[in-house]
């Protein structure tokens, strides 16, 4: 949902050391987006930029890992094999270029930055093909203090998950038994049976 800004500007983007600190780590969602981005980066930027993905070999992922952490490529393009149980922790920028089918990942996904006490920036593009995560994403995100973008907060999707589950937590809350409603559902429980 944020909006990407033109070009030239990106260039400016580039050369600020607040927002542009690599190695940075690029999430997609298949190997053939991961070649493809990797390609677009590093042709339009002119950054050293690679993909990773389960197509590469073993040797091929180990020495771009090995690049990665050893400040050889500026961008890596991955897909989930880099998302889970590695210590990035020269990463200080993880961008999802598309969101993760899951909460789960997603938090496996930003959480490459920011290891063992380091500071991190993640960055996560969102649009209405995970509409369905909107309320997840919104009560994950916005405690941190993190500014959401106001076409999420103001989505009808948004609302509608918020108010589904405030309905359920309301029908939740409704069958619980208390000692104030105890008698009260015997009540309800005798009646009805009496009248079968």
């Amino acid at each position: 949902i944020p909006l990407v800004p033109p070009l030239w500007e990106q260039d400016l983007h580039l050369k600020d050391k607040k927002l542009f600190k690599p190695p940075v780590l690029v999430f997609v969602d298949c190997k053939l987006g991961a070649d493809l981005l990797s390609e677009a980066v590093q042709k339009v930027t002119g950054l050293k930029c690679i993909s990773i993905h389960s197509e590469k070999s073993q040797i091929e992922r180990k020495n771009i890992l090995k690049g990665l952490l050893e400040g050889d490529y500026e961008v890596v393009v991955s897909t989930g094999v880099l998302g889970r149980g590695l210590d990035l922790i020269s990463v200080k920028l993880v961008v999802n270029f598309d969101m993760p089918s899951s909460m789960d990942e997603y938090v496996h996904q930003v959480g490459r930055v920011g290891r063992l006490g380091q500071r991190g920036t993640a960055i996560t593009f969102i649009n209405n093909n995970s509409k369905r995560l909107f309320w997840d994403i919104t009560k994950r995100v916005k405690p941190t203090g993190t500014i959401l973008p106001p076409q999420l907060l103001n989505s009808p999707y948004l609302h509608d998950q918020k108010r589904k589950e405030q309905q359920k937590g309301k029908q939740a809350q409704s069958n619980l038994v208390t000692g104030a409603n105890l008698m009260d559902i015997i009540r309800k429980h005798d009646k009805s049976n009496s009248q079968k």
